[in-house]
């Protein structure tokens, strides 16, 4: 008997109606967390894979069971029923350079890429303008929500809204070829661009190893100062030690 096929994208297998999802990536220096989110009103759990694989290459045929492989990363897998709709929510934390070889983001844009820049203190997340794959792969998916949160500083995006630092594009069967655009300073911008930031941990940290070599500097100072009298007290002493010295020995003579 085969066996059912297996889901591996963000949208798993919807080709029924009434299906929406989700996608919450959240950047920040160093990882990428993503969320994927299904709302099902009609598919039984069952049909939503239990392992999903998070990177391209350990794309699995339709004909494999939904068994745990050696070697593969998989989402963490959570699933809810909400007033009678199936919720299924995929999660799983990237480095943030391994991200460009996720499965998620390939499956829904025609191409895509996330770039960091340590010479120009960028991180940058695009997608291509032509159109999603998503709406033709699962036609039962209506509305599919892409949000993207940072606490970075943000230089610029193409977002349908914001909400704080949360940024969200829209896409429906017949809205589906604005693309996304998203670029953010990291710490290393900060270090390229000290003057902009007068107050960041960097030049304060600056400023403390200056402090602490004027601290050195006077300490330095301090004990020359130290020295120089007691080199006076000595002499003083000396002096006063022969005057004494003299007239005793005048007195005894006299």
């Amino acid at each position: 008997m085969k066996i059912k096929k297996i889901v591996l994208l963000i949208l798993t297998i919807l080709v029924l109606t009434g299906c929406t999802s989700q996608v919450n990536i959240t950047i920040s220096e160093d990882n990428l967390e993503e969320e994927i989110i299904i709302d099902d009103q009609i598919s039984p759990i069952s049909l939503f894979r239990e392992y999903m694989p998070v990177y391209n290459k350990d794309y699995l045929g339709e004909d494999e069971p939904d068994t745990k492989y050696d070697g593969v990363e998989y989402y963490k897998r959570e699933i809810a029923n909400i007033n009678g709709t199936n919720r299924i929510k995929y999660s799983y934390k990237y480095p943030i350079e391994e991200y460009t070889k996720s499965k998620t983001m390939r499956s829904i844009f025609k191409s895509s890429g996330l770039t960091t820049s340590d010479r120009e203190g960028y991180i940058t997340l695009y997608t291509s303008s032509d159109g999603l794959l998503a709406f033709d792969k699962y036609p039962g998916l209506t509305n599919l929500t892409i949000n993207i949160t940072t606490d970075l500083e943000m230089v610029e995006n193409n977002a349908d809204s914001a909400n704080g630092n949360t940024y969200t594009w829209n896409y429906t069967p017949n809205n589906n070829s604005k693309n996304i655009y998203i670029q953010v300073k990291n710490s290393m911008y900060r270090r390229l661009h000290p003057d902009e930031y007068p107050e960041s941990p960097d030049n304060k940290k600056d400023d403390s190893v200056i402090s602490i070599g004027n601290k050195k500097n006077n300490n330095k100072e301090q004990r020359k100062l130290f020295n120089i009298i007691l080199i006076i007290l000595a002499l003083a002493g000396f002096v006063i030690t022969i005057i004494l010295v003299n007239k005793f020995n005048i007195k005894k003579n006299s």
